[in-house]
């Protein structure tokens, strides 16, 4: 009788919070359902710390989410069935309903106010990466590789992950992005990313840049240090990319079309969206043999991984969730 009691109220607790934020977003411009999905699914608050980090896809947030694991001692069990699909162990941290760490949307109504209304008491933060770089990044950890969750989507011949050209083929990326071709562009690792952050409804602390994550990683160790912390966090490096010169990528038509469909990124967060062009010396080697066939070999494995998820769904139904999910 206790347990179904605490699950009603809790039950009322959470439609409230629904209520006040669908209606805070409203009041800001913002989408209702798109706010809470996405609170929900990316903000991850420490209530004893009193700190909030909100993700942004394709901007260190796997590294993020594995410090804040670690930092608050949450484990989750990695045998459970993954209802996003994910080709590696790291990337199962992105399966929100198996960290118990609460959203914005669990907080109690004192706090919630406390964290959208911008209190001293609280440190509110998030990352924001220059909208070139980003997408370049989604081009090459998610459509060159056929990413399993971003597989389905791109299915088509000219924009195959088997192409040898990778100009060409980033090309025809970023115009599916400028005609948003089966949705693409609402992705959240594509989608704006002052879309994603809310800054109307969420009075940040700071919003960093990637580029400086030294004074992101600087700023919540000062703030963890007020709370109690003797040491330091450091970020985990199991996710590290190849650095690339994202500029090589480019030429006019490209650039115009990513500074047009990112606007608002660029203005809101001081990027310059007529500096893409390569610096001196930059180029793009051309690939080798070895790194041609390694990358296919990874195409085919994710394409694997893709397939058997196909059949754990034909077979097992889709698996279920109860958080909103990043779609």
């Amino acid at each position: 009788m206790l347990r179904r009691l605490l699950t009603k109220v809790n039950g009322w607790k959470r439609a409230k919070a629904v209520r006040e934020i669908g209606d805070a977003a409203r009041a800001h411009g913002y989408d209702a359902e798109k706010a809470i999905r996405r609170l929900d699914y990316a903000s991850f608050v420490s209530p004893e710390r009193k700190y909030v980090y909100l993700e942004t896809p394709k901007v260190a947030c796997t590294a993020f989410k594995q410090m804040i694991v670690d930092l608050e001692g949450v484990k989750f069990d990695r045998k459970l069935r993954p209802y996003l699909r994910e080709a590696r162990m790291d990337m199962l941290i992105h399966q929100r309903d198996y960290i118990a760490l609460p959203s914005i949307v669990d907080l109690s109504a004192d706090d919630r106010k406390k964290v959208l209304g911008g209190s001293d008491d609280w440190f509110v933060f998030a990352l924001v990466r220059n909208p070139f770089s980003r997408i370049v990044s989604v081009f090459e950890s998610k459509i060159r590789l056929s990413d399993p969750y971003f597989n389905n989507p791109l299915r088509s011949p000219e924009i195959s992950p088997h192409s040898r050209d990778r100009i060409e083929l980033f090309q025809s990326f970023v115009r599916k992005i400028s005609t948003n071709e089966q949705r693409i562009a609402e992705n959240p690792l594509i989608s704006s990313q002052r879309d994603l952050l809310m800054p109307l409804l969420i009075n940040y602390s700071s919003i960093f840049k990637l580029e400086s994550i030294a004074d992101a990683l600087a700023a919540f160790n000062a703030h963890l240090s007020k709370s109690g912390m003797k040491r330091e966090v450091e970020l985990p490096r199991n996710n590290i990319m190849l650095k690339t010169n994202w500029r090589a990528y480019y030429d006019d038509r490209s650039a115009g079309i990513v500074a047009h469909v990112f606007e608002k990124d660029f203005e809101a967060f001081g990027y310059d969206p007529h500096d893409w062009r390569p610096l001196a010396g930059e180029t793009l080697p051309p690939e080798t043999d070895a790194e041609r066939f390694w990358r296919s070999q990874v195409v085919a494995r994710n394409e694997m991984i893709e397939h058997l998820y196909q059949l754990m769904d034909e077979h097992m139904g889709k698996p279920k969730h109860w958080r909103y999910a990043r779609h």
